[in-house]
């Protein structure tokens, strides 16, 4: 209500974890903002908000052997958890939360869900 009160038309809420439609709403607001203010708002709880981590998947996010160390995931999708590890790129478990999302983000299908043992 806030920002709409400021006159901002263009204002919706979208959950990252649901990858096609937030990136569907980020482009809308995207060509919204060529002529006015556009705001999303991410329903997601903060990566670095520990105390909010879901650590119950089933999977976990690993890093394959097509990795070549391109970096275009970590330029492109700018996910705090994935860094840069000498030629290749890894993931920092403490700031990854599972949410899967990063999949989506190699072109080469490096990164993908791994199921946990005995899950």
């Amino acid at each position: 209500r806030i920002i709409k009160a400021c006159g901002v038309k263009y204002c919706k809420k979208a959950d990252p974890n649901n990858f096609t439609q937030f990136l569907s709403i980020l482009k809308s607001a995207g060509k919204k903002a060529q002529s006015e203010v556009a705001v999303v708002i991410s329903k997601s709880p903060c990566l670095k908000d520990k105390n909010q981590r879901i650590e119950k998947k089933p999977f976990k996010v690993v890093i394959n052997d097509n990795c070549d160390g391109c970096g275009y995931c970590i330029r492109e999708f700018e996910c705090p958890a994935l860094i840069q590890d000498g030629q290749r790129t890894s993931i920092d478990y403490y700031l990854c939360n599972n949410c899967g999302v990063c999949v989506y983000s190699c072109p080469k299908k490096a990164i993908t869900l791994e199921v946990k043992q005995g899950q």
